[in-house]
């Protein structure tokens, strides 16, 4: 997963990355406590293979939203900010739903009563299917996977008080600041002014970079 602030100091005497940009920060994130016991080893153990879609069709019935309502990992007003960012989005979009994590429920989450039609409990299917889904995150392994599905993903650009290397090392290749930037973005996309091939093109850069050697493209 993204190595937040819990990772570290690193314990065990070798630790197995992903790839360079990994290892730059675990080597920087295990600096600030003064620990250098472990040795590091990066390796192709999750070969991921990917195929690059020649066309890209959106999906513009639905879009999603990536819940982290539920964690403090990235700082308590991150949380705050994240729900209310998704209330205004709701506001914007009629379309849109709130995928939530696997600890929250419908019982039990953060999210105002009023939104309960528009969130919706996982397991989640991330796989592509005919289209190229939309899906608006923070910063989280759901959106690795996501962007491994050959779908946009569209990141929010708010400042964490906690796990900021991780954020500044996994930080989304398309982020906005604010819902009415984002939902300006769905429109171009949605109308092909934005490329969603070319979007899509740069989160595989993107995927190479963070993933290294364990991940393989090909063409359809």
């Amino acid at each position: 997963g993204i190595p937040t602030d819990e990772f570290f100091p690193t314990k065990s005497d070798v630790y197995i990355v992903w790839s360079k940009h990994m290892l730059k920060l675990f080597h920087k994130a295990n600096k600030q406590y003064g620990s250098n016991a472990t040795k590091f080893k990066i390796e192709n153990y999750l070969n991921i293979k990917i195929k690059i879609l020649n066309k890209n069709i959106v999906n513009d019935k639905k879009l999603f939203f990536i819940s982290q309502g539920h964690t403090k990992i990235y700082g308590e007003k991150i949380n705050y900010n994240l729900i209310n960012f998704f209330t205004k989005l709701n506001s914007l979009i009629p379309n849109i739903y709130c995928l939530l994590h696997p600890q929250e429920t419908l019982k039990n989450n953060k999210y105002n009563k009023t939104l309960k039609k528009k969130l919706k409990q996982g397991p989640h299917n991330f796989e592509y299917f005919k289209k190229s889904n939309i899906y608006i995150c923070f910063c989280s392994t759901a959106m690795i996977k996501c962007m491994q599905n050959q779908h946009i993903v569209i990141g929010i650009d708010l400042i964490p008080d906690n796990s900021f290397l991780a954020y500044k090392y996994f930080k989304p290749i398309l982020t906005l600041k604010n819902p009415y930037l984002i939902t300006n973005k769905i429109e171009l996309i949605k109308n092909g002014k934005v490329s969603a091939k070319k979007i899509i093109k740069n989160q595989n850069k993107y995927l190479k970079k963070i993933l290294g050697p364990n991940i393989h493209f090909y063409n359809s």
